[in-house]
């Protein structure tokens, strides 16, 4: 016989997954709002943005990498660099390696120039974006990211 403060443990803790999930949905929107409204003066996207600013923070950023770190598969992250380098904003190059001269699967995504110029441009923008943030984090803790027994 199934014990009833059991089945009420497993419906609360579903519940609670579904709160904590709702929240995370809500704090990703508000995210990538604040960082469309950022990026949009910069003729870019916000996932545009966020892959600029990983090639701008991380030496020899590769397309695997960035992949990894953006939570995208390989086809994105060629069509998203396709769209960087149309823009002017970045250039793949393939990696020297001593090991391996004649290889040239991998490629370095470098910023060039322009790229440079808006991650520069960006950086007065960052702590407005920072607060809202922040702000939207309050609100989902609010609304059920505080799990408390």
């Amino acid at each position: 016989m199934p014990n009833r403060s059991t089945e009420t443990g497993k419906a609360s803790d579903a519940l609670r997954v579904m709160e904590l999930s709702t929240a995370i949905t809500r704090l990703s929107t508000a995210r990538n709002q604040v960082l469309n409204r950022m990026a949009a003066p910069f003729g870019l996207t916000a996932v545009q943005m966020m892959a600029l600013h990983h090639v701008s923070v991380t030496p020899a950023s590769t397309p695997s990498n960035l992949a990894r770190n953006l939570a995208v598969d390989s086809a994105s992250v060629t069509r998203l660099l396709d769209r960087l380098d149309n823009k002017g904003m970045i250039q793949r190059a393939t990696q020297e390696r001593v090991d391996r001269t004649q290889d040239r699967r991998v490629i370095e995504i470098v910023l060039t120039e322009r790229g440079i110029n808006v991650m520069r441009e960006l950086n007065p923008h960052w702590q407005s974006a920072l607060s809202e943030l922040t702000e939207a984090f309050k609100q989902s803790e609010i609304h059920g990211l505080a799990l408390t027994d």
